[in-house]
């Protein structure tokens, strides 16, 4: 299919654009600091990517965790990366979007359908907010760089794109083997959603994706990857017993219960607060109020059963219905130890953008979608004008 450059160039600006007017007054977080900190120490004591490293703290063992993005981000100044870290990921959700928009349009669908996905991904707020338990696009972690090298993964492993089995197995196993290298969470990501997604589709292109870049993984990490997950699983399994103990912060992070409580006597405190609550730790509250496109995706599933429709069966289904699925039984409280389960939503972002651009296009919704992205215009608004003033007092 034949890919209209002014379009093309249209979608790079207007994602840079959104994506960097997020994110450019953003202070760096602790994690940001916490990462950048792993990135130098690295560089510093000269180890590779699957090495160990030692703080400069009194009393601090080796460390070890996958380290590629760490890696890869030691191969700049660190100091120049923590000075420009508030438009670095907007720089590569914007690069991702480009990839995004030409795969869909590589796959069969319209121009029309890939340019309202884009629109979609750029204005939900879940995508952009910085309120959040670990922001995407404000903050320069790991976590927005696996997030959309999992959507990736699952693109090419998923849409007809023109790649022969080989090649994509190729492809998709080097995105895998760069998130197992990089991320903790998405190493759980692929290992939740994966198995579920080729099951579901009834293909086996994203399990043997995996295996590919599970063993790319092992042969250049030598072996030490194992070691590294050996570690993970054990911190899960101390994390789950302590959440059933309720001991975790993450143990009560959906009741109701607590969400409009007040706390504290300052009316400019309580709002600060309650935002937080409704917006970022409320994983119920967040998917409502910032996931809007999920209402829309539900409303089509729904309607499509009894149908002569056979959309079920589509390659944009299994990833949408598969992350759901993880979504609401990491949310039952014995699983909160997984993580926030509306993280998991988001290593399939684009096809919740596509499968919703698609279906409401070709049932006559089209104002359906117009309303999501007024929207998540209005949502943008707020929270840059409102919402973040608040969120700033509470940092200071």
């Amino acid at each position: 299919m034949t890919v209209d450059v002014v379009h093309l160039l249209g979608v790079l600006l207007a994602s840079l654009v959104s994506r960097i007017l997020v994110s450019r007054e953003v202070r760096p977080s602790f994690d940001v600091y916490g990462h950048l900190c792993f990135a130098k120490t690295l560089k510093e004591q000269e180890g590779g990517p699957f090495d160990s490293i030692t703080l400069r703290v009194v009393g601090a063992s080796p460390y070890s965790q996958p380290f590629v993005w760490h890696w890869l981000v030691g191969l700049f100044d660190v100091q120049w990366v923590l000075r420009n870290q508030s438009w670095l990921n907007g720089v590569i959700d914007s690069l991702f979007i480009v990839i995004a928009f030409l795969m869909a349009q590589w796959s069969g669908l319209s121009e029309r359908v890939a340019i309202y996905a884009v629109a979609i991904y750029l204005l939900t707020p879940m995508w952009f907010s910085s309120i959040a338990a670990g922001p995407r696009i404000a903050g320069f972690t790991p976590r927005l760089s696996s997030e959309v090298a999992t959507n990736v993964f699952f693109m090419v492993s998923l849409l007809p794109i023109g790649l022969s089995d080989f090649n994509v197995v190729v492809v998709a196993g080097i995105a895998a083997a760069f998130v197992l290298s990089s991320s903790k969470f998405g190493v759980q990501a692929m290992l939740f959603l994966t198995p579920l997604i080729s099951l579901v589709g009834g293909t086996l292109l994203p399990i043997l994706s995996l295996m590919a870049g599970g063993i790319l993984t092992l042969v250049v990490s030598r072996g030490r990857i194992v070691g590294q997950i050996k570690s993970q699983l054990t911190h899960l399994a101390w994390y789950f017993k302590e959440n059933r103990k309720g001991r975790m912060h993450v143990s009560n992070r959906n009741s109701f219960r607590g969400l409009f409580k007040r706390s504290d006597p300052s009316l400019k405190s309580h709002l600060t607060s309650l935002v937080q609550r409704v917006l970022a730790e409320n994983s119920f509250t967040s998917v409502a109020l910032k996931l809007p496109v999920i209402f829309v995706v539900a409303f089509v599933l729904l309607q499509a059963i009894g149908s002569d429709r056979d959309i079920y069966s589509s390659n944009l289904v299994a990833p949408v219905i598969s992350a759901c699925v993880v979504y609401f039984v990491v949310n039952l409280r014995p699983f909160l130890f997984l993580g926030e389960a509306e993280r998991y939503l988001n290593h399939v972002a684009f096809f919740i953008a596509l499968f919703a651009a698609k279906h409401m296009l070709e049932d006559g919704y089209e104002m359906w979608l117009w309303a999501l992205l007024v929207y998540g215009a209005l949502y943008w608004a707020i929270e840059t004008f409102a919402l973040e003033r608040l969120k700033a007092g509470r940092v200071r």
